[in-house]
Formats: structure tokens, sequence, C-alpha cells
């Protein structure tokens, strides 16, 4: 019934989702310790269709060498936003997108007030067990565990949604609803 929500996330409107993707949203949090960012930009690389990725680093990711490595081969066109520390500009970047690949937490709750359909991989055990049960599963796409799920199994997911806007619009509906911003209203 309740979940935390940053002040500036409560009173944004939802996103519009296009019809053609144009950009998907790579963010793991501010540490990412399975480095689950590569494993993204991994199965985005190989995707046929054409679309902008934003990856946002958090201040304690501790990967940013391999993931600088493999971008200078991607090919993507590709915006890295290292360590933001306000809320408007995060909002901001997350409302370009029409995707996000992401992992628990606020960031989470913060992608379903905003409407951005998301793909989801849980970093460990309490992201399990405390994050995704507070949220009805058909308001994002659940993958499991991330260490547990391979490359090509991500590529096939995100695929599916891209092509597939029918789910897409459904999923930013479903995930609006679950989280209204109007949680100190009740």
């Amino acid at each position: 019934k309740y979940i935390l929500l940053r002040g500036s996330f409560r009173s944004q409107r939802p996103v519009r989702i296009n019809k053609n993707l144009k950009s998907i949203l790579v963010l793991f949090g501010g540490a990412d310790t399975n480095n689950f960012t590569l494993k993204a930009l991994k199965a985005l690389d190989r995707i046929p269709e054409k679309f902008m990725v934003r990856i946002v680093m958090g201040k304690f990711f501790g990967f940013s060498d391999q993931v600088k490595d493999f971008l200078v081969k991607f090919s993507k066109p590709f915006h890295v936003y290292k360590d933001i520390k306000d809320d408007d500009e995060l909002i901001q970047i997350m409302r370009k997108n029409d995707l996000a690949l992401v992992s628990g937490g606020y960031t989470t709750s913060e992608l379903l007030r905003l409407g951005v359909p998301s793909i989801i991989l849980s970093q460990n055990e309490i992201e399990d067990k405390r994050v995704f049960p507070n949220f009805p599963s058909t308001s994002f796409k659940y993958m499991g565990r991330g260490q547990r799920v391979s490359i090509k199994e991500l590529r096939r997911a995100v695929r599916e949604l891209i092509l597939d806007y029918t789910t897409r619009k459904q999923l930013s509906l479903r995930a609006r609803h679950v989280v209204d911003g109007k949680g100190l209203e009740r």
C-alpha cells in the first residue's frame, strides 16, 4: 500500500511510451557489485534494432574501466552519466527512455511511478525477498537473480519488448497505477 518515494518523484506525470522504441536506460544502482551494467550492454550490443542507450553509473561503481573498454566497440549510440546527485536530473534522464534495464531498490519504485517499462535483474537475496514481493509481477518483467540470467536470455527479453509495443504500453499503465505517488495522502 505504501512505498518510499522521494518527493521529486511523487509529483511526476507518467511518461508517454513511443510506439517505436528510441532509447533504453541501463541503471543498476550506486555500486552494481555484480557488474550487470556490462552484462546489459553486451546483451544490447547484438540487437539489430536501432536505439540509443543511456547508461547511469553510481558513485561506487567499481567496473568503470571494463565498461569504458567495452564501449569503445559498442554498436549503439550512447551517453554515460556518472554519480548523479540531483533528483531532477535523474528524473529527466529516466523520462527519456522507452525501456529500462535495472535492479531492485528505489530505482524500481521510481521507474514504476514514471511508468517506464522495466526489465529487472535482482542483485541479491534481499531484493528477491523484500523488494519484488511488494509489487505486482505484471507491472514489470522480472528475470530473477541477475547472476543466473545469461546475456542471451537478457537479449531475448529486451528484443521481445522492443518489438512488442502493446506489452510495453501495458507494463507502463500497470506500473503507474502500482506507484501512484499518493501514499502520503492515504
